[in-house]
């Protein structure tokens, strides 16, 4: 059991901490920056700790709400591939949501979104998909917690006007679904 004391020191751990690697996560993977370069790859490794505390409500229950203990690790890889005028961007990430007590309540989620873009004189034509696979709440108004896939696809092109002037258009078409999904012969568990 984790004592008073120890969870205000671990909070101001992590506020510490988050702060230093959210900046770093919100430039992007410049070339320079990458953790791990292979070659033309560069792997830009990243791992936050978020949701960290007390959650008074697990179930969103109006009468005898429960509280447990909480937190959500999510360990991903940012990656870039360069070959001549093109380039590969891939973003992967697992989120593994802990509860204490509520067992029920702990998941793990995959995400994976890619794009290939080529730079030609002034136009840049890209595309882009993604993937992925949750167990959590849709939104705030809904309280089940439900298997979700989350399919996108898309593309675009973006013309260079000037040196400092770009002009884009771009389509995306997303897919969701909902539930497990079993193959024949195989009984959802």
């Amino acid at each position: 059991m984790i004592s008073f004391r120890g969870l205000v020191l671990w909070h101001l751990a992590v506020l510490v901490v988050l702060p230093v690697s959210a900046r770093a996560q919100a430039r992007g993977v410049p070339a320079g920056e990458s953790l791990i370069r292979l070659g033309p790859l560069a792997l830009h490794p990243r791992l936050s700790l978020t949701n960290l505390g007390v959650d008074t409500n697990v179930h969103n229950a109006q009468e005898r709400p429960e509280r447990d203990l909480t937190a959500t690790l999510v360990p991903g890889v940012d990656s870039r591939l360069r070959v001549g005028r093109a380039m590969a961007t891939a973003k992967t990430s697992v989120e593994i949501v802990h509860f204490h007590r509520a067992r029920a309540l702990r998941s793990v989620a995959f995400s994976q979104e890619g794009r290939f873009e080529a730079q030609l004189a002034r136009l840049t034509p890209f595309v882009a998909g993604g993937h992925t696979s949750t167990y959590q709440r849709l939104n705030l108004e809904i309280d089940e917690r439900i298997d979700q896939t989350r399919d996108s696809v898309g593309g675009g092109l973006t013309v260079r006007l000037g040196a400092r002037v770009s002009l884009s258009g771009a389509r995306e078409q997303q897919r969701l679904r909902f539930g497990i999904e079993t193959s024949p012969g195989i009984a959802a568990a």
